[in-house]
């Protein structure tokens, strides 16, 4: 979620569905949202996420779980330009990939990770 200033998740916000990334793009104070994020990866890492793995989680889950919100702003809002920065990540499979990628998970963490956030995506 740090791809982009919170001012655009504050624009985001009102039509996210997923309870924390809500939360966390309704915050304006930079060290709330920090305080927030630590206290989530913390959360995921007491339910069995190691530290690296829940860091890439708070990452590159909301761009999957809330693709459709944030395709739709960038579209209302001609910031198509973002796209790089709000990858649109529709399966677990491809977010897990990009956590890969962009964090160098181990298979055993790529495993936990997808796990996640298909039981996330359930929801």
């Amino acid at each position: 979620m740090y791809q982009v200033p919170l001012t655009l998740w504050n624009q985001i916000a009102p039509d996210l569905k997923t309870p924390w990334i809500k939360d966390l793009a309704k915050l304006t104070d930079f060290l709330t949202f920090e305080e927030q994020s630590e206290r989530l990866t913390q959360q995921w890492q007491k339910d069995g996420l190691d530290s690296l793995t829940a860091s890439a989680y708070l990452m590159l889950a909301p761009l999957m779980l809330e693709h459709k919100a944030i395709s739709a702003h960038l579209e209302q809002t001609g910031s198509a330009d973002l796209r790089q920065a709000l990858p649109e990540l529709l399966t677990p499979e491809e977010t897990a990939e990009t956590a890969q990628e962009e964090y160098n998970l181990s298979v055993k963490q790529v495993l936990a990770f997808v796990r996640k956030l298909k039981d996330e995506a359930k929801a």
